[in-house]
């Protein structure tokens, strides 16, 4: 991830008090500067505040969103994008997933970025996040990118744990993350993961569950139950596997 490159794009004015937008969802506090989205035709010290688009600065704020996470006016920004376009998270849920589908890493990462700018304390954002990531490691491993896959998954892992973390506790985060940890071979923390799921879960009927509540329950319990039989989660024979795995048998 370089979060320099795309804000090298965007160039924050001050707005005159006699400008005004066309677009009237766009309510501007005129002390905080705006981010705006150059243009591919703007000259290098030639801006035209005439020829200025709301959607520049709605595109400048996403790109500020993703990139600027220590920028003092995030806040702000939030809103401005929230009253003209109410329904942006959904719009760009849907095109990141969409984009993940097709494999367009790097288009679908920018999207998963802005989301977590434009809604940093929602779970379910952070869990999004996380299984892009973990999708991404997959393909580049697939692919032979040993060191782009270790690293992508290292940005999963701490996106999963924060999903993990979030207060009231989001069940799915932990069923997900089981199955992130046993691909990296650590049983006990899957054990854990799933056992927390089961924790959560337990006093759910199974009409509120739904068929795929179920599932997870039953494919939860299954893996608990296969990591206990099969002593995975031993401290030796954890520390076995690894040896094994590096050709150290």
């Amino acid at each position: 991830m370089n979060p320099k490159t795309p804000l090298e794009s965007v160039y924050f004015i001050s707005i005159p008090e006699n400008f005004e937008f066309s677009n009237a969802a766009l309510k501007i506090d005129r002390t905080i500067p705006l981010p705006v989205q150059k243009k591919d035709t703007d000259a290098p010290g030639n801006f035209n505040m005439n020829e200025l688009a709301p959607e520049q600065i709605l595109a400048g704020i996403l790109t500020v969103l993703a990139y600027d996470h220590h920028n003092e006016h995030l806040d702000y920004y939030r809103s401005i994008i929230k009253q003209a376009r109410p329904g942006i998270e959904k719009e760009l849920t849907e095109a990141a997933i969409l984009k993940t589908k097709n494999e367009d890493w790097d288009l679908a990462e920018e999207l998963f970025l802005t989301l977590k700018g434009l809604l940093p304390d929602d779970p379910a954002v952070t869990l999004n996040t996380a299984l892009f990531l973990d999708q991404r490691a997959e393909s580049y491993r697939r692919s032979g990118l040993h060191d782009d896959a270790d690293a992508y998954d290292n940005d999963a892992a701490e996106y999963y744990k924060e999903a993990m973390d979030a207060e009231p506790p989001l069940a799915d985060a932990f069923f997900n993350a089981g199955f992130f940890y046993l691909k990296q071979h650590d049983f006990s923390e899957a054990k854990g993961c799933f056992e927390t799921y089961l924790a959560l879960t337990c006093d759910i009927d199974d009409k509120e569950l739904g068929e795929n509540g179920i599932y997870k329950k039953e494919r939860a319990q299954e893996i608990i139950d296969n990591i206990t039989n099969d002593n995975m989660d031993d401290q030796a024979f954890r520390n076995a596997y690894k040896l094994i795995s590096s050709g150290q048998e």
